[in-house]
């Protein structure tokens, strides 16, 4: 490039593909392979296989800010300002951390299935086993509205479920990036800091599920993303809630077609299960009406037409069995952590 250089402010101009010196491309963010094997951290390097996807990325300037002995790259706003939204990665030389924040991309696809995923990710480069990432995840459906209804005014009646921390900086932040915040009015927003709850909710935000507050860690055993702690659930098909509940949620990456599982546990025995493998999204729950609905619905109600050439979709009532599978397989994986 050329420009004139302020020594005291230098910014280096990031385009979207970068390229060395030999004009091989180069990288800024994290990658996941594309059979999965591992997640890997490139800061103006190459990637390792044509095929890796990127899950985190930004552009704009290269910044080294002096204090935190940090490399940032993002807009030229955000690298003087990290409270603000918007894609940006930082290298720790000290300690050899890469993080990122931003609308990230898990590298997995579920068909007729859509999400979304703004948050963070941090990666110790010297400990490929330590990623965790700090995320919202919007899940978007085919399916039917009036279970959907059951099934958030049961979570709603439960009184003594806590609330999401919606007055934290990171949750302020990571909504900016869904653009829902700016929908939101003054007294909508102040209303929020209040009580910890959401009055409305914006068309940002609505989601068949909305998971506010997700931390998952990349699990090198099962090459997949598990999640740890309590699962923040903002809406149900734009019913507002915003609860912390008790659950897992797995993302598997998979040549056979990427799946997840998620598993909501209100209480002692009430809970809803979603799991998602190609083409079939299958669901069951504690609540009999919330069960009945799925069961009687006609098959060509619970499939989704779709266009020649597209992945299928149809949803239907899950089995008790591969719930209780996923369940013990969580469990195992939270004892051998425990061992470890």
């Amino acid at each position: 490039f050329s420009s004139a250089i302020a020594p005291d402010n230098i910014m280096i101009p990031v385009s979207k593909q970068m390229r060395d010196i030999h004009k091989k491309k180069i990288y800024c963010g994290h990658f996941i392979t594309n059979d999965s094997t591992h997640i890997y951290p490139a800061f103006l390097s190459p990637r390792i296989h044509y095929s890796d996807q990127l899950i985190s990325r930004a552009q704009g300037v290269l910044y080294y800010d002096k204090k935190t002995g940090e490399y940032r790259i993002g807009s030229e706003e955000k690298v003087l300002d990290p409270s603000l939204p918007g894609n940006y990665v930082s290298f720790e030389r000290n300690y050899c951390k890469l993080y990122a924040e931003g609308l990230l991309d898990p590298g997995v696809r579920f068909g007729q299935v859509k999400s979304l995923m703004p948050g963070n990710i941090l990666e110790e480069m010297d400990d490929s086993s330590n990623i965790r990432l700090h995320v919202m995840i919007g899940l978007d459906f085919y399916f039917d509205p009036e279970a959907l209804k059951i099934m958030a005014q049961e979570i709603d009646s439960l009184t003594t479920l806590q609330p999401v921390d919606v007055r934290s900086g990171w949750y302020g932040k990571t909504l900016e990036e869904l653009g829902g915040k700016s929908k939101m009015t003054a007294a909508d927003i102040q209303e929020m800091k209040m009580f910890g709850q959401v009055p409305t909710v914006p068309k940002e935000q609505k989601h068949t599920l909305f998971l506010s507050d997700v931390t998952l860690e990349w699990d090198q055993d099962t090459r997949s993303y598990i999640s740890t702690g309590k699962i923040g659930l903002g809406n149900v098909n734009g019913y507002p809630l915003n609860v912390a509940v008790e659950g897992y949620l797995e993302i598997q990456k998979k040549r056979s077609g990427d799946v997840f599982d998620l598993y909501l546990k209100l209480n002692g025995r009430d809970f809803y299960y979603f799991a998602y493998t190609p083409g079939v999204l299958q669901s069951i729950s504690n609540n009999y009406t919330f069960n009945s609905i799925l069961s009687n619905l006609k098959e060509s109600k619970r499939k989704l037409k779709v266009r020649s050439g597209q992945p299928p979709y149809m949803y239907m009532l899950g089995v008790e069995r591969k719930k209780t599978m996923f369940l013990r397989k969580m469990q195992m994986i939270k004892e051998t952590k425990n061992r470890q």
